[in-house]
């Protein structure tokens, strides 16, 4: 989710005020559990965009 977040803020689809509500949200909902899993399945190419 935060790899699809960033990459719509990168192509000017959200605002930064957007990008930073939708975070909190990530993270107010997101386990460590459930971070580190996602973390496991994100490509390095995925990761640095």
């Amino acid at each position: 989710m935060l790899t699809l977040l960033r990459q719509r803020y990168a192509r000017d689809e959200i605002d930064q005020a957007e990008f930073e509500r939708r975070l909190d949200d990530l993270l107010e909902t997101e386990t460590i559990e459930q971070a580190a899993n996602h973390r496991d399945e994100t490509t390095i190419a995925e990761r640095s965009q």
